[in-house]
């Protein structure tokens, strides 16, 4: 059965788009977009208190490298809603999100369309809880301190989740050593992220007969 854990103390909320971007042709520099040039980079940036994103970088990329120096400065045009902390103030967010400019119909802009986001955490389980299939992805809240300690986990509240899945999820969590991050005025007071943890199931469940 598939339920949500029931819990005592708010919940973070980690900083998600108000707007979900439509990159096209008009998004491109004109001189890559004539060139057919396709890219998909992994971003890091800072959303503050007050909805500014901050600090944008590209921590990995594929495909053309000049044309992911723009996806920060198109990052920085999109609207985000800030991180909560538990107590529902508005605090420091961390996002790490793939994005994608293509050009459909060439062979880098097909590759990198199928491309999806890599998760932050892979658990390899026996089996799965029935009615779930592999890989099963759960998305936690942390709440990180300065020194990138996880102090606090919690599953999405979204998403509809097995308990006993969640709890393993941020049992790896608060395992994690997060490093340092920057703002505009240095290094974060604390932040809250959302991280991915997949689920892969080594043996598959027998199908039931009727």
């Amino acid at each position: 059965m598939l339920d949500i854990p029931i819990l005592a103390a708010a919940l973070v909320i980690a900083p998600q788009p108000n707007v979900q971007a439509q990159i096209g042709p008009q998004d491109y520099p004109q001189a890559h977009l004539e060139a057919e040039h396709s890219a998909a980079a992994l971003l890091e940036f800072v959303v503050s208190p007050d909805g500014k994103i901050e600090n944008c970088r590209v921590l990995s990329f594929v495909g053309n490298e000049a044309l992911t120096k723009a996806m920060c400065r198109l990052e920085r045009q999109s609207s985000w809603r800030v991180a909560r902390d538990g107590d529902g103030n508005p605090a420091y967010g961390v996002v790490r999100t793939l994005f994608k400019m293509t050009i459909p119909g060439t062979v880098d802009g097909d590759r990198i369309t199928r491309m999806s986001q890599a998760s932050d955490v892979e658990l390899t389980v026996q089996r799965l809880p029935a009615g779930i299939s592999s890989p099963f992805d759960v998305k936690v809240e942390l709440k990180v301190d300065q020194s990138g300690a996880v102090q606090i986990c919690q599953p999405n509240s979204d998403a509809v989740i097995p308990s006993a899945l969640a709890k393993i999820a941020c049992d790896q969590a608060m395992g994690l050593k997060m490093g340092p991050v920057s703002g505009r005025s240095g290094p974060l007071p604390g932040f809250i992220i959302e991280q991915k943890v997949r689920f892969v199931a080594s043996q598959s469940v027998p199908a039931t007969s009727n």
